[in-house]
């Protein structure tokens, strides 16, 4: 249709529908000096429209499983369930824990993909002032291994527990710029704990005193251990929700792509990636007709076993009226991303992760009709703490 019968279709003025699918809200495809809308693109704007009239699908409420209130570290801990993995909110509520927890300060950090440079810290300290102190000079620069042995240590994944550190060493060991303000405070006792994730060390948490007279003990190890552990599997998660955005928006383009040079049965197979991320693309009515083995083991069904089977058939049966539900969602354009948390999955061969987030994506042709859906996988990490 044209874009008067569009506007009269919608029931707003001509010019309201051409402002419509100027700003991409509506789509509709360009031949020669007028517009043509199609049907799905109306139904898709009009499911959208509805979508933003809608209330909230659920009241605020705790999280199902939070650890009572009086528990320093269970908004950390809440933080880290949340389906979309953000990595400096739960270092926050780690270190602010810690400060609870133990005192004096508290650090948390993420070291580099390299492994060869500790990033910026996250500081915490009950006092604004030693707080702002710290985290202009030491919270903000990075810190590289090589240069010293506690952090190598820490980066071989050992544990360093220092009961009364000695001044001439912290002196040594800061910059210079820094030594005037350890006349105020300085590090009389230090925790300094690596953070891992699949084994592999991830980033640190650390806790010092600032006075003489109260060493840490090994009974604030294991405080600091737990601490060390929900940071491990937040930066774990915040990678992984970083790639699995990435991959799903290319996949989005790719598969679009495909479809328009009507060739998406020649090199289809080529645009899944390999790696922990799980990747898929189903038809619309979700039936999977590409996937490679990252998913396969997220969904505990070899792959060859999910070709040409319906989505829903793969996760559990108590999640598979949602799950029909989100792609109904995406199809009828409501929804262009849908996100989901699959608790348990219908494992076949071996045993899956317990939590997996699924990412889905709807892929439309220019005239927006639903042409595929995409998908991307991977598993939520966990705190797993003396592992």
């Amino acid at each position: 249709m044209n874009l008067k019968q569009a506007a009269r279709h919608l029931g707003v003025h001509y010019q309201t529908a051409y402002k419509l699918v100027r700003s991409g809200r509506l789509a509709a495809v360009c031949i020669g000096a007028r517009y043509e809308i199609s049907e799905a693109a109306i139904e898709a704007y009009l499911a959208e429209r509805q979508a933003l009239r809608r209330a909230p699908a659920r009241p605020r409420r705790a999280p199902a499983g939070a650890r009572p209130a009086s528990d320093p570290f269970a908004a950390a801990e809440a933080a880290l369930r949340a389906l979309t993995g953000s990595t400096a909110t739960v270092m926050e509520l780690v270190a602010e824990a810690l400060v609870t927890s133990l005192g004096d300060l508290a650090v948390t950090r993420e070291l580099s993909l390299d492994g060869t440079t500790f990033l910026p810290a996250v500081v915490r300290h009950a006092d604004p002032v030693r707080r702002a102190t710290a985290a202009a000079t030491v919270g903000e620069w990075s810190m590289a291994v090589a240069g010293s042995r506690v952090l190598s240590i820490v980066a071989d994944g050992e544990l360093v527990l220092r009961e009364i550190v000695a001044q001439d060493c912290v002196r040594r060991g800061v910059d210079a710029e820094v030594t005037q303000y350890l006349d105020d405070t300085g590090v009389h006792s230090m925790i300094v704990a690596p953070a891992r994730a699949d084994d592999a060390v991830v980033g640190l948490v650390a806790v010092t005193r600032d006075q003489p007279g109260r060493p840490y003990t090994r009974d604030d190890v294991a405080i600091v251990e737990r601490a060390a552990a929900i940071t491990g599997a937040a930066i774990m998660h915040g990678r992984l929700t970083t790639a699995s955005r990435r991959r799903r928006r290319a996949l989005v383009e790719a598969v679009g792509e495909l479809f328009e040079a009507d060739n998406e049965s020649s090199t289809a197979d080529s645009l899944l990636a390999a790696g922990p991320v799980g990747e898929l693309v189903c038809d619309v009515t979700g039936r999977v007709f590409m996937a490679n083995h990252a998913v396969g083991r997220l969904l505990g069904t070899p792959v060859d076993e999910m070709l040409g089977r319906r989505l829903a058939e793969l996760v559990a049966t108590d999640a598979q009226g949602p799950h029909a539900a989100q792609l109904d969602r995406l199809v009828r354009g409501e929804l262009s991303f849908a996100d989901s948390r699959l608790r348990r999955v219908n494992g076949t061969h071996e045993p899956a992760p317990a939590d997996v987030a699924l990412r889905l994506a709807i892929v439309r042709d220019v005239q927006a009709q639903p042409r595929a859906i995409v998908g991307v996988a991977h598993e939520l990490p966990v705190a797993a703490v003396g592992e």
